[in-house]
């Protein structure tokens, strides 16, 4: 094309070839110049305007890939002009020059892809798993990063050799068997690593949350970790559980789906007690202490005539499961005091005893 231009004009020959290949060069270099001026002037700018720092590293990591891209398409263009043209660049060294083209293209393009996996998980790590309260993505972006990382450079290795009428059926063979031995080696990691990874999609628990875990241990969520997590108990010990053991518990969380949980005061009066007075009493005991909520206010029941005692029940709510223990612990010496003061027995278990004296034919009882 540019030669027929040329021609038009008048300049053939040798002349003509020379400016061939200076016309080329000059679009090869303008176009890169224009095209990393577009990208560090319009594409910059408007990166710059979005709340967001990821389409920044997009930006940055796309200039210098898409500017060598140019430089590139301008060789490969002046390797088309040349073929045939010239004893010296013919045959076998066209076919090399192409090759080694055709390289430098798809490394081009795995450059640029592994600086897209870093330049996503670089941003994840800093802008969306800081503000989470697992740690699982803390632990799986860097092994996400190397994954994107090697499976790049494993591709690209694939397609160049491929190109070069390498056969890589057996390549291929090996990784597979490579790839199998690895998995049955780390079935176990591999598994939790999996179930973590399910353990912080459906978050049955939040860190901090307090559980019940299939055992019955009651315990507070430390860590949810990549191949475990780990809960401290009230005895302020660790307990580590793998995430594919984890997976298949039933588990009772509760601070979830909200924080607020119900306070639970037993206590039993002696028969003869005033009613009325002890579950008044007991209400203001409630509606005095501070953590205690107003709504849902807080109720008592008379729950049972028992065989030394008549039973009651108070209930209320604490806005937090770390209120919940001191909390029924503070009503119980109110209730304690309270009952002292107003003269309400709080009785001891009582059993009737018969004795029976034959030969007397009486019956006394104790």
């Amino acid at each position: 094309m540019i030669e027929e231009l040329l021609n038009s004009i008048g300049v053939n020959g040798w002349l003509a070839d020379v400016l061939s290949v200076v016309v080329i060069l000059i679009v090869t270099f303008t176009l890169a110049h224009l095209a990393k001026a577009l990208f560090s002037g319009v594409f910059a700018r408007l990166s710059g305007m979005t709340s967001t720092n990821l389409d920044d590293e997009i930006v940055r990591v796309t200039k210098p890939i898409i500017v060598k891209l140019v430089y590139l398409a301008g060789l490969w263009s002046l390797s088309h002009h040349l073929e045939g043209k010239y004893e010296w660049y013919s045959g076998l060294r066209v076919e090399i020059v192409a090759g080694i083209l055709f390289s430098l293209m798809v490394l081009l393009f795995a450059t640029y892809l592994i600086g897209l996996v870093t330049a996503l998980t670089d941003w994840y790590s800093k802008s969306v798993a800081v503000r989470t309260e697992s740690t699982f993505d803390d632990e799986l972006m860097p092994l996400l990063k190397r994954v994107g990382r090697i499976s790049v450079v494993i591709v690209a290795a694939m397609i160049i050799l491929d190109h070069f009428s390498v056969d890589i059926k057996g390549l291929v063979a090996v990784l597979g068997v490579g790839s199998l031995a690895i998995a049955l080696a780390a079935q176990e990691t591999i598994s939790n690593m999996i179930a973590g990874f399910v353990v912080m999609v459906d978050r049955p628990f939040r860190k901090g949350d307090r559980i019940i875990l299939g055992d019955g241990t009651k315990c507070d969520v430390y860590e949810i970790g990549m191949r475990s997590t780990k809960f401290l108990t009230f005895e302020n010990t660790l307990v580590i559980v793998p995430n594919a053991e984890l997976i298949k518990m039933t588990i009772n969380n509760l601070t979830y789906p909200e924080t607020r949980i119900r306070v639970k005061v037993d206590v039993g009066v002696a028969y003869g007690s005033d009613v009325d007075r002890v579950e008044e009493i007991l209400l203001e005991i409630a509606r005095e202490h501070k953590m205690v909520l107003d709504n849902p206010p807080p109720s008592v029941f008379f729950t049972e005539m028992a065989d030394s005692s008549l039973n009651f029940s108070l209930v209320g709510r604490v806005q937090d499961v770390i209120h919940q223990w001191p909390t029924s612990l503070e009503i119980r010496k109110s209730i304690y005091k309270r009952f002292n003061t107003e003269g309400i027995e709080i009785p001891f278990p009582q059993r009737v005893v018969h004795h029976v004296y034959p030969e007397k034919g009486e019956e006394q009882n104790e």
